[in-house]
């Protein structure tokens, strides 16, 4: 146990309590640290119609979650949740468990998560449903080499990410491999990867406006370079290319990125990407183009835009936002977002979507 800590300190807590003209949302959460590098908590939260049917449209989740710090290099996090509606709930439930081991020459990980088939949490986000369970593996190595004066570090590791159904289908998998990841002196980095993919349909997958790929199984290797420059430097740019299968044909492309910042107060950055798809079913071209400029009045006040352009969903989108910063966290936020059809990347055809937001958030207690 940590002996500078007050472990008889109330536990930090926070609610939320949000209500729109037909929806009513509560979240709570309670949280306690358990020592050096521990700490638990719960969470409850609640989506329920605020009509006259409200008693029967509801959705609630309930969560616990926690970390164990064991000695200065291992880590365990997990956490459980299960969600509920009106009526049956069958498998609602959902688990995930991940093992650390951070040391100055390794970084590896170990991670398992299962996700029932009928767990839903509509006030929140999942990044697939339909119950699936989902591993990853990693091994990193960092090694310095104070006698080469224009590397820093050499970092070469594997990693592998898979998910599969519940019923044992293979959805997709992802082995990355890249031995040779050098960290420049001068701030950039460096370095080829090999990534070994798989995918697996379990219906056709329109994977553009005019291709559409049948179910079945796709396994596939390409070959990716990444090199950038110091990104704090006043100019700087990043490349990035891709070059290898793709699903049943190839792929051929990748991403230029330019940045320009003047000290601490302005930053920008160019993106264009660009990838030549050739598959059995037809060949398509994916292109995006994106501008962000951000301009720190005082480290606490700025602003910040991002502008960009995809081909491939024919919109031209827009995002702008103001903070004036009173803690991390706490302050006032104002975002505009525009958005466009545009059937080319001169010819607006419409708007597709504008909000103005204005937020103001502040923590009050000792902190606050």
């Amino acid at each position: 146990m940590d002996a500078s800590r007050d472990d008889s300190a109330p536990s930090p807590w926070a609610a939320l309590e949000i209500f729109t003209e037909d929806q009513g949302y509560s979240v709570v959460r309670v949280g306690r640290e358990a020592g050096k590098r521990s700490r638990v908590g719960v969470i409850g939260i609640q989506r329920m119609a605020t009509g006259d049917l409200g008693g029967g449209d509801w959705n609630r989740v309930y969560g616990i979650d926690g970390r164990a710090g064991m000695g200065d290099a291992w880590t365990m996090d997990w956490w459980g949740a299960a969600s509920a509606v009106p009526g049956p709930d069958g498998d609602a439930a959902a688990f995930s468990a991940r093992l650390g081991y951070d040391t100055q020459h390794w970084m590896n990980v170990a991670r398992f998560i299962q996700v029932g088939s009928d767990f839903n949490p509509e006030v929140g986000f999942l990044n697939r449903g339909g119950g699936y369970r989902y591993y990853e593996g990693g091994l990193f190595f960092k090694k310095r080499f104070p006698r080469v004066s224009w590397v820093k570090e050499w970092i070469p590791h594997v990693n592998y990410r898979g998910y599969y159904r519940l019923g044992g289908f293979w959805q997709e998998g992802r082995l990355h491999v890249d031995l040779w990841e050098v960290d420049l002196a001068n701030g950039g980095r460096i370095g080829p990867e090999v990534n070994i993919e798989h995918q697996g349909l379990e219906q056709p997958f329109a994977i553009s406006s005019s291709v559409t790929l049948p179910a079945g199984s796709y396994d596939y290797t390409s070959v990716g370079f990444d090199f950038a420059t110091d990104p704090s430097a006043p100019l700087s740019l990043t490349l990035r290319a891709d070059v290898g299968g793709f699903y049943n044909g190839t792929r051929r492309g990748g991403s230029v990125t330019f940045g320009a910042r003047r000290g601490s107060s302005i930053t920008t950055s160019l993106l264009v990407e660009y990838n030549d798809v050739r598959l059995v079913q037809g060949d398509f071209i994916r292109s995006l183009v994106a501008a962000r400029i951000a301009y720190f009045f005082t480290p606490r006040i700025m602003t910040q835009t991002l502008v960009q352009y995809s081909n491939q969903a024919r919109v031209w989108t827009a995002n702008a936002r103001f903070a004036w910063l009173s803690t991390a966290g706490n302050g006032l936020f104002i975002v505009f977002n525009e958005g466009q059809n545009a059937d080319g990347f001169f010819r607006w055809t419409g708007p597709q979507a504008r909000s103005l937001i204005v937020k103001y958030t502040r923590q009050f207690g000792r902190s606050g």
